[in-house]
């Protein structure tokens, strides 16, 4: 999840520092409402979005005092409990596999039919399994073997011998899956920009109140002309001079980031969905 020794850091698919620092600020606001329903005083909240995502990096910063040395990347291998890792199986899919407790390795070494590997010296203990070479070297005996297996198999092999294994889904599979369709975790949309597409929907349940889309996603930007001309008035010149000195921005031309190429340029602006539905 954060790139590989030696390589530079990989960029996240999804903002968890906007959408934890987001939550958190909720909290905020909810203490604050309460509160001020008990004393009738309101508060001043300050709020770092940095700091807030510090406390969920759990051990990192007692690893840093403790050692004097800096959290390097590590793939997806857990640096805490060994082995814990993501490997390649032989129908090309992953399994996510986890054995740190003594029973648990023991029933991985079986599953594998290296019982040996139990009692080796390297590995017996935890605390030895975690030095930097002992783990490499079990990760990659696992790597081996899983390439032997398909997911299917390893996952079964995890049942039967008590050590956790899973296949790891695709977005394809999150967005096909029975439970998550039946709890409406994820929809068919019909969205004005893209049309027809599946999307997970917002994964809080309320009974009066029961939160939904609201309007489809749209690139970075897309709005900024509408508003600046509609609602505050400036000129194409002044907009131009906004984008020049990087006060306004928008997408990337690239795909994922850039509107369809059949859009436009004016429709389904924000303003254009609430004539259109009668809502933002």
């Amino acid at each position: 999840m954060s790139s590989f020794p030696k390589r530079p850091p990989m960029k996240q698919s999804i903002w968890i520092c906007d959408v934890f620092g987001a939550m958190m600020g909720e909290v905020a606001v909810l203490a604050a409402l309460h509160h001020k329903r008990k004393t009738g005083k309101g508060q001043f909240i300050e709020m770092s979005q940095a700091e807030n995502i510090m406390r969920v990096m759990g051990w990192v910063w007692p690893y840093q005092q403790l050692t004097g040395n800096g959290v390097e990347p590590s793939g997806n291998r857990d640096q805490c409990i060994c082995p814990a890792d993501t490997f390649l199986c032989k129908d090309d899919l992953f399994v996510a596999l986890a054995a740190p407790a003594p029973d648990e390795f023991q029933g991985l070494c079986k599953a594998m039919g290296q019982t040996e590997l139990a009692d080796d010296p390297r590995f017996k203990e935890h605390t030895n399994r975690l030095e930097t070479e002992n783990v490499l070297t079990i990760l990659k005996i696992i790597a081996d073997w899983a390439h032997t297996k398909t997911a299917a198999e390893i996952e079964e092999l995890g049942k039967r011998h008590g050590f956790a294994a899973t296949r790891l889904h695709n977005s394809r599979d999150m967005c096909e899956d029975p439970q998550r369709r039946a709890r409406g975790f994820v929809k068919d949309l019909d969205g004005p920009l893209y049309g027809k597409y599946t999307d997970h929907d917002i994964p809080i349940m309320m009974s009066k109140t029961p939160p939904k889309h609201r309007w489809s996603v749209r690139p970075v930007g897309f709005d900024n002309d509408f508003i600046m001309t509609k609602l505050l008035g400036r000129n194409q010149a002044q907009i131009d001079e906004l984008y020049l000195r990087g006060v306004l921005g928008r997408w990337k031309d690239a795909q994922g980031r850039r509107p369809p190429t059949d859009w436009d340029g004016q429709s389904v602006a924000i303003f254009e969905e609430v004539r259109r539905y009668g809502r933002i």
